[in-house]
C-alpha cells in the first residue's frame, strides 16, 4: 500500500513577502504623492488668487496714475470782476457770466466779423449824416419861418386877431401850425429827428465799445459765473491759449472784456486775471 504525503506550507514565501512589502511602499508613495499634489494644487490656487489681486492692484495703480496725469494737464484760473469809480470806490460785479474761447477760435471769429463790423459802422455813419443833414435842414426851415413871422407880424400881434383881415389870419395860422409841427417838444419834427440822431449815435457807440463782437459770438464751450463777491473760478488746459470774454452793466453803461489767457507754466497750478477798469475793451483788437 502506497501513501502520498503532501506537505502544505505554513506561510507566504520570501518572494511573496518581498512583493507585498514593495506594494505597501508603492501605496505609501502614492498616498504621499496625492497629499503633495493636493498641497501643490492649494498653493497654486492661492498663488492664482494672489496674482489676480496683484493684477487688480496694478490696474488700480495705472488708473490712478492716468488720473493724476490728467489732473496735472489742467489748472485753475480765478479772479474778480469789479469797477472802481472816480471816488476810488470798488464795486464787485456779482452774477456776471464769463465765457472762455480758444485763442484760435476767437481770432478766426474776429477776422470773420471785423468786415461786418466795418460795414455796419459805415452804414450807421451814412445814416447819421443823413439824419443830421435832415435835422439841420428842418431847423433852418424852422428858424427862417420863425424869423419871417416875427418880422411880418410884429405889430399885428398887439391887435386882437378877430380884427385881422381874413387873409392875414389864414397866413398867420398856417405859419403857426407849421412852427408847431416843426418845433413842438412833444413829438415835433425837430424833436423826432434829434431822437433819431441820438439813437444812431448810441448804436455807433455800442458797436465801437465791443457790443457788435459780443452779441455775435458763437456759443461758448466753457462758461462760469461770478459769485456775490464778484469772484470766479474755471478749470482750463495748461498748454492752451484762451480768451476770457465778459459783459456787465454798471451805472447804465455796458462794459466788455476780451482778455487773452496765456499758457500756464508747468510748475504752477493756478493763475489769476482781474477784470476791471484797466482792461475794459475800448476799441479794436
Amino acid at each position: 500500500m502506497f501513501f502520498i504525503l503532501i506537505v502544505c506550507g505554513c506561510g507566504p514565501t520570501k518572494t511573496e513577502r518581498d512583493m507585498a512589502e514593495r506594494l505597501d511602499k508603492v501605496e505609501a508613495m502614492l498616498t504621499q504623492t496625492q497629499i503633495e499634489m493636493t498641497a501643490i494644487t492649494k498653493s497654486l490656487r492661492a498663488t492664482q488668487d494672489e496674482a489676480l489681486k496683484a493684477r487688480a492692484a496694478i490696474i488700480e495703480l495705472e488708473k490712478n496714475h492716468r488720473k493724476a496725469t490728467m489732473i496735472s494737464d489742467f489748472y485753475t484760473l480765478k479772479g474778480e470782476v469789479f469797477i472802481v469809480n472816480r471816488a476810488d470806490e470798488s464795486f464787485q460785479l456779482g452774477g456776471v457770466c464769463l465765457s472762455v474761447y480758444s485763442k484760435k477760435e476767437f481770432d478766426d471769429y474776429i477776422k470773420r466779423v471785423r468786415g461786418e463790423k466795418e460795414k455796419t459802422l459805415r452804414s450807421l455813419y451814412v445814416r447819421l449824416k443823413s439824419a443830421d443833414d435832415s435835422h439841420k435842414k428842418t431847423l433852418a426851415e424852422y428858424d427862417a419861418l420863425q424869423e419871417d413871422t416875427n418880422e411880418k407880424y410884429p405889430i399885428l400881434k398887439l391887435v386882437k386877431q378877430e380884427s385881422w383881415p381874413q387873409s392875414l389870419k389864414d397866413d398867420y395860422n398856417k405859419r403857426k401850425k407849421r412852427l408847431d409841427e416843426l418845433g413842438s417838444p412833444l413829438g415835433g419834427v425837430l424833436e423826432r429827428k434829434k431822437t433819431e440822431i441820438k439813437r444812431i449815435e448810441k448804436s455807433i457807440a455800442l458797436v465801437i465799445s465791443g457790443d457788435f463782437y459780443y452779441q455775435n459770438l458763437p456759443a461758448p464751450k466753457i462758461t462760469t459765473q461770478t459769485n456775490s463777491n464778484g469772484s470766479y473760478k474755471v478749470v482750463l488746459k495748461r498748454n492752451e491759449q484762451y480768451v476770457l470774454v465778459c459783459n456787465a452793466k454798471k451805472w447804465d453803461e455796458q462794459l466788455y472784456w476780451f482778455v487773452p489767457i496765456l499758457p500756464l507754466a508747468n510748475e504752477q497750478n493756478s493763475a489769476e486775471i482781474l477784470l476791471n477798469n484797466n482792461n475794459i475793451h475800448k476799441g479794436e483788437f
